[in-house]
């Protein structure tokens, strides 16, 4: 579940990393539960992989990469309010939460773009006759 949470919705994670205490590292198999920041990455991300298979090669990059984001809005969202309560729970001063919660929309605010990119790689990866 979390490996296409990779590509993109976990990218949002640094902007509140450093709100939240350094876990120890674990193998995977002792590893806990996924936190609700990691569910809501990896809907979005799952959500973002899905609407690019099913893009019609007619559409446009950037169009397509809009239509995306507003597919998966709702997961979006839900990965802003996830990091917006770590953020507003942690222990930093409210200076840091600040610079956290600025990282965190300029981060959402790169998604198109992002979108965009992995729909031109998905796009370079196909015959020629899929596109």
């Amino acid at each position: 579940m979390l490996r296409s949470a990779a590509c993109f919705g976990l990218s949002l994670l640094p902007a509140v990393a450093f709100a939240q205490q350094s876990p120890v590292l674990q193998p995977p198999w002792l590893a806990d539960p996924p936190t609700s920041i990691e569910v809501a990455a990896s809907r979005f991300a799952d959500c973002v992989s899905r609407e690019i298979r099913l893009l019609p090669a007619s559409l446009e990059t950037h169009s397509a990469a809009a239509r995306i984001v507003g597919t998966c809005q709702a997961a979006l969202a839900a990965v802003e309010r996830e990091a917006d309560r770590i953020i507003e729970r942690s222990n930093l001063p409210e200076e840091r939460k600040a610079l956290a919660r600025l990282d965190l929309r300029e981060r959402l605010g790169e998604a198109g773009e992002r979108i965009a990119i992995r729909v031109d790689r998905r796009r370079a990866s196909m015959p020629a006759t899929r596109r």
